[in-house]
């Protein structure tokens, strides 16, 4: 008797989703713009931000986003920084090499990162 009664069970729940749909729930359905998929080319949106740090008056925060260019099979990474509670964003490198790494003066007066510079940026990232 429990096996009967687990099968009939597991036939009533296959079969309810399929019936329960009203016809104002199907209406809406049919009108709900389509769901797109994850794709490979979305990678290239995706912006990582990385190396927080806090000013020695608490008032910003610097740290880097980096975002994939497909174009030059490279990461451009810059450097921002934020007022502590979000109501400013400034964008301090714009520059095609890639910035990382911010640090503040002890007095808070002066930020400090790595860049590589230059076509052949044989020297590698400077300060």
């Amino acid at each position: 008797m429990p096996r009967l009664l687990l099968l009939g069970l597991l036939a009533l729940a296959l079969v309810t989703p399929a019936a329960a749909q009203s016809p104002a729930a199907e209406a809406a359905a049919a009108q709900a713009p389509a769901v797109r998929g994850f794709q490979t080319s979305d990678l290239y949106r995706v912006k990582t931000v990385r190396d927080p740090r806090i000013s020695p008056d608490g008032e910003w925060v610097a740290y880097t986003v980096s975002q994939p260019d497909s174009a030059k099979d490279k990461s451009d990474t810059d450097v921002w920084m934020a007022k502590w509670d979000g109501s400013r964003n400034i964008r301090l490198t714009f520059s095609p090499d890639g910035e990382s790494s911010p640090r503040w003066s002890p007095d808070g007066r002066w930020l400090a990162f790595t860049s590589g510079r230059g076509p052949d940026n044989k020297q590698g990232s400077q300060i």
